[in-house]
Parts: C-alpha cells; structure tokens; sequence
C-alpha cells in the first residue's frame, strides 16, 4: 500500500524542476511536497480503509452513508509501518435485512366489505335493461323539440380535441368520429361525463346544427399523434391498421352497440361483442353494481395501458339532428328474457344475485392490498440505520415542500434546518414505516422472484406521460414502478392468504331534508348496524384518520432505495 500511495504521488504532485511521472523525484522531496511524512503514511491508510470497504463490497455489503474509522486517523497513522500488519476498524451502515416473526405465506387475513343489500342488484339491472331496450317511435309533430327521455338521432360531421380553455383545439380525423348515432337523453344511462351531452342536446330538433361538448373514448393509438409523448415501443408485427370505425357507442349512452337480437338466443353464456370477455350477466352485474355504490377495478387493466384501451378524451363535437323519437320502456317478462338471454326472469335473478357477495369481494381490492400490509407490518421488524432515515426524511421533506410551492402554498421559512428537525420529530415513526414497508416489498419480491412486466410498466408510463405532459418520464417511472411492485407483493400474499371477509362496521349517512321559510336545509345523520361497537369504531376511526393524513403527505413519493456507490467516499476519522 506504501509503495502504490508513492507511485500515486508522483503522477499527481506537481514539484518544481521536474516534470510529473518522468523524472525521478527524490523521496524526501515528494514527501515535502505531499505534506511530510506522516501525511503520506495517512494516504496509506486511507487507501488501505477504501480497500477494505472494496472487499466488502464484492462480498454483498450494501454500504450507505459515510464510513468512518473507529480509531483516530492520527493515531492509526502512528501504528502504520510499511510491511507490518495492523488491525483497522471501520465502522459503516449497510442497507437494512427485514425479518419475519412468521412466515408471510398463509397469513390470516380480514377484509372488511360493504354490506350488500339482496335484490338491489336485480332492481339496478332491470333499470338498466328497460331503457337499453326500449322501443323507439316517432312523434306526431316532426318539429318537437328534444326532452329528457327521448331518443336524437344525430349525424358528427366536425370534431376537436378540447384546450384547457374548454376551446377547439387539434381537429380530430374525420374518421374517427363521423358517423350516425342516436343518443339517449337519460343522464342514468350518461357514465362518465355524459351528462355534458345530454344537456347539450336538450331542445334540439330536426334540422339543427349545435356544437357539443363530450368526452369520447380515443385508444391509445389514436391519441399517440396528438399527445407530444414519443411512444415507447413498437406495434406487434400482426397489429390491425385497419381504419377505427365511428364511435356508435362512445361511453355507454350511444346507441349502436351489437346487442342480441330477440330471437338469437342471447348472450346470456357468451362474450360480449366488445370483446371484453365478459358474460352479458357479468357485464349487467358490474354495471348495475356501480350503480349500487359498488364499485369494480378491473385489476388486469390497473395501471397497465394497452395500445387498444380506450381512455376518455375532452372532445367539441359539430352534430347536426336528423330527427327527435319517443322512447317506450319494454315489460321485463319471461317473454323478453327468453328472446335476449335465452331463460326466464326468475332464472336471470337467481343468477345475477348469485354474483352479489363476489362483486362486493372483487371490489374489495384496496381493503384487501391494506390488509395485508398490515398484516406485514405486524410480522416484520426492521434497525434502519440513522443515517439512511435521515437520507429518507430530507427527501420527503423537500418533496413535501415542493408539493406545497407547486400547489400555491407560501412556503417561506420552512425551508430551515430548524423547521426540518422540527417536522423529523413528529413524523419519525411514519418515515420509519415507510422504510420498512419498502424493504418488505423488496424482499419478498427477492424471495419470490416476482417480476414487473416491464412491457406494462412502460406502457403505464407512458399513459401518464399522455394524460400528465411535461412530467420527467424517469421519475414517473420509478413511482409506477414502486407502485406496481407493492400490488404484486400485496397481492401475491393475498393470493398465498387465508382471507376472511367480513361486512365493515361504519354507519350509513343519511340526508333529512327541511323545508323552511328560508329555503331547503339538509341536515346528516348516521346510523349505525344493529350490534355494531360505535365506540371502538370511533376510536378507530380517528387513529386511521390521523395515520392517514400523514401518511398522504408523506408518500407523495413512495421510496428512493440510496443504493451503494461504486466507491465509497473517503473516510473520516468518527467525531469523539
């Protein structure tokens, strides 16, 4: 080490009258030059503790921080002589290794559910069918204006792709909008936005021309020309160019889709014809179940973009009215169900209700995903260095700062090592947490060998980007890439689980309306499940929402692993 802390010397020192790394510097010279002896004999044992922590290194050691000696550099340098050993002790934190209290397969699991009230579903779905199959006829007077609950069949000549100023933007390619459509002017049957349709619509009539705002489903192809963001990756060598056909049935309330014709058979047993891969019964049952109240995440499409996908987009559309019909609502008998799904209306209740309790699991996703990191939470223990919490709370401090400056929040003076302190010492525990949700998911993603798909991961990426411009597309990355990890983990242990769901214990709020000289007051309520413990859940209640609302401004960012370095920086002698 004396020798190479030498030859080092000579092709970094610069001594006059000879010129570096030729001439033969004589050594007491170079060692004028360096500082004097002892300074050269501390390069020595510098570079003998970089060694060491090299050594340590290629031997699997996660080094973060700054290592320090444990003895004093000049007492170290004292001991050092050239061809003698010595004992050197560096002290260093190292990335921290989770442990199990018990293993994490087979974890017994309870998931609370909202309660599902028998019948209600059924009732959603006959709504559902009653207008979808309603009989159209014409009016006595061709000059009727549009009402709510009518039937406007419409012809799209022009289309734009709305500003944030709710004006024209990009004009949309004929193609992908002209055409046909009768649109129903019921805001039950308007999902998602619309209900700006309808309104509209209401009083057009024959011979009309209005432009109206609605948002339309655009796939992602389609949108990659008008979205700034270069698409990441190729289309499969098979993919369709065939031309989009017209957008008959943008969101629900547009007429046009292929449904069964009476007579057919149904489609009680097979896939719909949009390709879902849902049974109509299964597509009734969602969809009368967000009427419920239940809502459904379909987890194969959850942060996963495909080229295909359609996603609503903000769109001004130039219609003009071809005509203004009357809709009659069908009787829902035995009739009407055997022509459309091919069994009686009994047969068709007992088999949509029979889906109830697993609609209300299947949107359970996110109690059950919480569930389960508690339950990892409750299981594992972790010593997070202090210098690797401290990395972690600065960063989410200055995140947080950042949150509240681009939010217009005056955050002057807060940026102070004294406000920082102040703000460690409450949220140390949540940061702590954090930390140790993070190196759980590391490790049983480890342990399992679990695997994002890096195809979903970068079309996910790239669905932000589209939705999100101006964004730095390497840190939304690495937050959809945090993101999807913890949802594979959670649900992979979930899957591995014994889960228990149960029916939640939270009261149902209620409005009561009074009618009073001054105008109409509402007054809430709630109300409670017969038997359930309103004191435990109050108490509960408050410490989830205390939790919760540090946990909001803390995981803006859920967590930067500090990662070693390729070579770990100088050494400093530890403060006494």
């Amino acid at each position: 080490v004396q020798d190479l802390t030498i030859a080092h010397l000579r092709t970094t020192l610069r001594v006059p009258g000879y010129r570096s790394g030729l001439g033969e510097v004589p050594l007491s010279m170079l060692q004028y030059y360096a500082g004097g002896v002892d300074a050269v004999k501390q390069r020595a044992v510098q570079a003998l503790g970089d060694l060491l922590l090299h050594q340590a290194t290629n031997k699997g050691a996660k080094i973060i921080g700054t290592p320090q000696f444990v003895q004093a550099t000049d007492e170290l340098t004292k001991k050092f002589h050239p061809g003698q050993s010595m004992k050197i002790q560096i002290r260093c934190d190292t990335l921290p290794t989770v442990k199990f209290k018990e293993n994490y397969r087979g974890l017994k699991l309870r998931v609370p559910r909202p309660p599902y009230p028998k019948g209600l579903l059924f009732q959603k779905a006959e709504e559902i069918l009653a207008k979808r199959h309603a009989h159209e006829v014409d009016f006595p007077d061709d000059d009727r204006r549009a009402r709510m609950g009518d039937a406007a069949e419409i012809e799209v000549t022009r289309g734009w792709f709305e500003t944030g100023e709710e004006a024209r933007g990009d004009e949309i390619p004929t193609h992908l909008i002209a055409g046909k459509v009768t649109v129903i002017l019921d805001k039950d049957c308007n999902p998602e936005g619309g209900a700006e349709l309808v309104d509209g619509l209401l009083g057009i009539r024959k011979g009309d021309a209005r432009e109206v705002r609605v948002p339309l489903p655009f796939s992602v192809k389609e949108m990659l020309p008008f979205s700034g963001v270069d698409q990441i990756g190729n289309l499969p060598a098979g993919a369709s160019t065939q031309t989009p056909s017209p957008r008959v049935s943008a969101t629900g309330f547009l007429e046009g889709e292929q449904v069964p014709s009476e007579g057919s058979g149904g489609l009680g047993e097979t896939e719909r014809a949009d390709g879902s891969g849902l049974s109509m019964v299964q597509a009734l049952a969602r969809e009368a179940g967000e009427k419920c109240g239940i809502g459904f995440t379909d987890e194969r499409k959850e942060h996963i973009l495909d080229e295909d996908e359609e996603r609503l987009v903000q769109t001004i559309l130039h219609v003009k009215c071809l005509g203004v019909k009357r809709r009659i609502p069908r009787e829902l008998n035995d009739e009407f169900y055997r022509k459309v799904l091919n069994e009686t209306r009994t047969d068709f209740m007992e088999r949509l209700e029979a889906t109830g309790d697993e609609l209300v699991e299947a949107a359970s996703v996110k109690a059950r995903r919480g569930a389960v990191a508690a339950a990892l939470d409750d299981i594992t223990t972790i010593e997070a260095p202090e210098t690797l919490i401290e990395e972690q709370a600065r960063l989410t401090y200055k995140q947080q700062l950042k949150s509240k400056e681009m939010e217009g929040q005056d955050v002057t003076g807060l940026d102070t090592e004294e406000k920082y302190q102040e703000w460690k010492s409450k949220n140390v525990n949540v940061v702590v947490k954090l930390l140790k949700t993070a190196f759980t998911i590391k490790a049983i993603m480890k342990n399992e060998n679990l695997k994002v798909d890096q195809a979903k991961l970068m079309k996910s990426v790239e669905e932000t980007l589209m939705k999100c411009p101006g964004q730095k597309p390497d840190l939304v990355t690495e937050r959809t890439l945090n993101l999807m990890e913890s949802q594979l983990v959670y649900d992979f242990v979930a899957d591995h689980g014994d889960i228990t769901y149960y029916v939640e214990e939270r009261p149902v709020t209620a409005s009561v309306v009074h009618k009073s000289s001054d105008g109409d007051k509402s007054y809430g309520m709630k109300a409670y499940p017969a038997g359930a413990d309103v004191e435990r859940y109050k108490k509960n209640r408050e410490a989830l929402v205390e939790e919760n609302e540090k946990l909001k401004d803390l995981a803006s960012k859920f967590f930067v692993e500090p990662g070693g370095k390729k070579r770990p920086p100088p050494l400093k002698p530890e403060d006494e």
